[in-house]
């Protein structure tokens, strides 16, 4: 097992600029690990594993903008985090859901807006399964809703992958995009306008269930037998 672990370890440092002062975490889990490099956090913050749940707080992964008459503003913020996650033995990856949310206000016409984007995927690293991929939904939609001046709305956004096999372990990354602008012409709404919106939380919930032991395959083949001879009996 722990063989298993350091060669998940130098996988995911192979694959990621490292520098000097970079290391790797391991997050102790009761179904799996999970490895991350700590020098790519960035806007994300510290992740806590909490069962089959990663956890994240940023505070600082935000975008805003703010014009006056005759100028136009953009903000655009983007980050990944790259993770290795690691099944306990008996265990196996089956997937992973991502639930996403924050909130967002936009003030001084109707030339401010917001949106939230980005994807989840899943690469299995041993065993079948490929690679999957989901965007992530935002909740509201594009475009998201006015509001108030200065009064924040909640939003949310997730993403699901299933692997479709039996993994051991896989690495996950999760990419998120943050975009306000505000254009403010002289024909706008007014001589003040913005946008803001901010990512307050993250949870990653990986999918894992028990390796079937042998005696246990041989009782759902013979189960699969028993049903279509059944099936075949019935039809004659």
């Amino acid at each position: 097992m722990k063989f298993k672990r350091y060669l998940a370890g130098f996988a995911l440092a192979a694959g990621i600029p490292m520098s000097a002062s970079a290391a790797i975490v391991t997050l102790d889990g009761e179904w799996f690990d999970v490895k991350y490099d700590d020098a790519i956090v960035g806007m994300w913050g510290t992740p806590v594993l909490v069962g089959n749940e990663l956890k994240f707080f940023p505070t600082q992964f935000k975008a805003n903008s703010v014009t006056t008459t005759g100028t136009n503003a953009q903000d655009f913020e983007a980050s990944t985090i790259a993770l290795s996650i690691i099944a306990e033995d008996g265990y196996f990856i089956s997937g992973a859901d991502l639930a996403e949310g924050g909130d967002y206000f936009k003030f001084g016409g109707a030339r401010s807006n917001v949106t939230v984007s980005g994807e989840l995927r899943i690469t299995s690293t041993s065993g079948p399964g490929g690679t999957v991929v989901d965007g992530i939904d935002s909740t509201p939609s594009f475009p998201f809703a006015a509001t108030s001046p200065f009064i924040s709305s909640p939003w949310t956004a997730a993403a699901s992958v299933d692997l479709g096999g039996q993994a051991t372990s896989a690495n996950v990354t999760i990419q998120n995009l943050l975009a306000a602008w505000s254009f403010n012409d002289t024909s706008g709404a007014g001589t003040f306008q913005g946008a803001f919106v901010e990512k307050k939380n993250v949870i990653l919930s990986v999918g894992v269930a028990p390796i079937p032991e042998p005696a246990t395959w041989a009782m759902m083949a013979t189960g699969g037998i028993l049903l279509g001879f059944g099936l075949r009996r019935s039809r004659s």
